[in-house]
């Protein structure tokens, strides 16, 4: 039989006003005492023992909660932030077969100047003397993008003096060598120096307008 001090503990707590799971704690506690042997057992013993196991796996499962919550928020934070910068991706740069079918809208002239760079590289004078030619004919597309009216190049730059053309000058002075090597062909020498020089300056007008 079930000594007199275990029965009196246990009609003591469960006739008490315990939360259900202190309850639990409780008849685990007291088979753990039972099948341990006949023990008494002081009903404010086993009571105080009860709620400080309960008090550490309160503030157990509180931590653990906590770090949960915030493994879970950051979790979704990131992957906000990664279907964010994947569709900025998209709408910014589009898809890989259209960036090599279509030039940006926003640099119109970024790969005919990608072209007049690989035509610098050379060690043939012609194709530097072409690279210039090139950047001349993006210049009139130029012009003709930001409105400038005329005939020739000539015309259309004389239409934006007195305006906020910074690079307007630059402009004329590379336009003028186009029109030498136009006019001469082969017969212009040009030293690659001067070459790069006056790619330099097309490259100036084209930045201003953030053309390439």
């Amino acid at each position: 039989m079930i000594e007199g001090p275990i029965i009196t503990a246990t009609t003591t707590l469960y006739s008490a006003s315990l939360p259900s799971l202190e309850s639990v704690f409780y008849f685990l506690y007291w088979i753990v005492l039972r099948l341990s042997g006949p023990v008494t057992a002081d009903p404010e013993a086993i009571r105080s023992s009860v709620s400080s196991l309960l008090n550490s796996f309160y503030i157990s499962s509180g931590l653990v909660s906590v770090v949960l919550l915030s493994g879970a928020v950051y979790c979704i934070v990131r992957t906000v932030q990664l279907n964010t910068e994947e569709n900025r991706k998209l709408q910014g740069e589009g898809f890989p077969e259209d960036q090599e079918s279509t030039p940006s809208e926003n640099h119109p002239g970024r790969d005919k100047w990608q072209k007049i760079l690989e035509h610098m590289v050379s060690e043939n004078s012609n194709d530097r003397r072409l690279a210039i030619l090139e950047a001349d004919i993006i210049l009139d597309d130029l012009l003709d993008h930001l409105g400038y009216q005329g005939i020739t190049i000539g015309d259309k730059l004389k239409s934006a003096e007195g305006t906020a053309f910074k690079t307007l000058q630059s402009a004329w002075e590379a336009h003028k060598i186009r029109n030498a090597i136009a006019h001469e062909g082969s017969e212009f020498e040009i030293p690659e120096r001067e070459s790069r020089r006056i790619i330099g300056l097309f490259e100036s007008v084209f930045r201003e307008f953030d053309y390439i």
